[in-house]
């Protein structure tokens, strides 16, 4: 919980020593102001609710991937190595959990530069095999057909 001149909000950093307080939690998500974000800016809220809140039944809530990860000091420190890091972070275990997550009752819906990027290239190789596999039946079909 940090305190800002508009009034108090919740940063879900991880850098609380406990869990916060459940009732603080649900005033600072219910708030219709902008959160702060971590660079300072303003940003729309991360959490959402439907009109029922407290007792939604319709969460939609945002998180954040990124740099600067684990050892190293900023997000300008070996950018190239912290790039490469989190593209094989996102393609080798974030896309295929998230990829897999939505249920009947739970829709997850992601986004990302890099998120994205990875799913236009693997949906792009799914439609250029199953375009190479049609061509190859096509042409068989068309061999075997014309003798």
């Amino acid at each position: 919980r940090n305190e800002s001149s508009s009034g108090a909000y919740i940063l879900p950093d991880g850098s609380a020593q406990g869990p916060n307080d459940v009732d603080e939690v649900l005033l600072a998500m219910g708030r219709p102001d902008p959160w702060e974000k971590w660079e300072g800016d303003l940003e729309p809220r991360l959490w959402y609710f439907d009109i029922e809140f407290p007792h939604s039944k319709v969460l939609r809530s945002r998180l954040r991937f990124g740099r600067p990860l684990a050892g190293f000091v900023n997000r300008f420190d070996s950018e190239e190595l912290q790039d490469k890091l989190y593209e094989s972070f996102v393609t080798d275990e974030l896309y295929p959990l998230l990829s897999k997550a939505s249920t009947e009752h739970t829709k997850i819906s992601y986004a990302g530069g890099v998120l994205t990027e990875h799913e236009i290239a693997v949906t792009l190789f799914s439609d250029l095999m199953k375009t190479l596999a049609s061509l190859l039946l096509v042409y068989i079909y068309m061999v075997i057909y014309t003798r």
